[in-house]
């Protein structure tokens, strides 16, 4: 379990824990474009959840490993949580891409 600290755009400190063996596991046997989708679509799966899995995308893409059709995930997060949700998520993901958590994490196990 890794805890992820960020400042909110209200100012408040917030944090949240996230397990990344799932992710990165689904990242690897779906392809990116259908785990985002998937996890969009999935009822349970809050922002910073997804927001992890769009970091691991982010990479990948940077890498050039795989084509993803990020104009469909983010209508699809639109339609779930609105053009704010898609936000924050970006913003979200964007600090876990730069702090490059998951090669820590990959280190650990």
């Amino acid at each position: 379990m890794k805890d992820f600290k960020f400042k909110a755009r209200d100012g408040r400190k917030r944090s949240f824990k996230m397990e990344l063996r799932y992710e990165l596991a689904c990242l690897y046997l779906d392809g990116c474009t259908e785990t985002l989708l998937k996890e969009i679509a999935n009822r349970w799966t809050t922002q910073p959840q997804l927001a992890l899995t769009y970091a691991l995308a982010l990479k990948a893409a940077t890498k050039g490993k795989e084509r993803i059709d990020w104009k469909k995930i983010n209508e699809a997060i639109i339609k779930k949580w609105s053009l704010s949700g898609l936000k924050r998520v970006k913003e979200l993901a964007w600090i876990g891409f730069e702090k490059d958590f998951w090669k820590k994490e990959k280190s650990k196990q």
